[in-house]
């Protein structure tokens, strides 16, 4: 939901960015439990990046395998995720997509938190293959 959110407010000109180590005092509210949090604000259109490739992103051949619409499985490699892990890999086979998350990942997140925000990382990139 929150990257719906994060797409809506770029078509606003309002800048988003995860800010996934953020602490809140409060751990539930309402009976929801606190997930992540993501700041914004309104920017300037020329604020926003305007050339993907100069993104810092894993090679397409690193996370697809298989045959697919490369235009598809280009763009949805762009999905932002924490510090940049890329944790997704998939594999296209008969019409067919099987989508699966690296463990083995370096970052400078706590080992024992990583699980938890890659897991957000890919409910992100499905947003992404679904709107894609």
């Amino acid at each position: 939901m929150l990257q719906q959110m994060d797409l809506f407010f770029a078509s606003l000109d309002i800048g988003a960015c995860w800010y996934a180590l953020a602490k809140t005092e409060e751990l539930q509210h309402d009976g929801l439990d606190y997930v992540i949090m993501i700041a914004f604000g309104k920017s300037r259109p020329e604020d926003f990046r305007k050339n993907i490739s100069k993104c810092n992103r894993k090679d397409l051949k690193t996370i697809w395998h298989g045959e697919f619409n490369h235009t598809v499985a280009d763009t949805v490699r762009y999905a932002p995720s924490a510090c940049n892990t890329q944790p997704w890999r998939v594999v296209s086979d008969n019409n067919c997509i099987k989508v699966y998350r690296h463990t083995l990942i370096k970052s400078f997140i706590p080992k024992n938190k990583l699980p938890y925000y890659n897991s957000i990382d890919m409910g992100i990139f499905l947003c992404f293959l679904e709107i894609v």
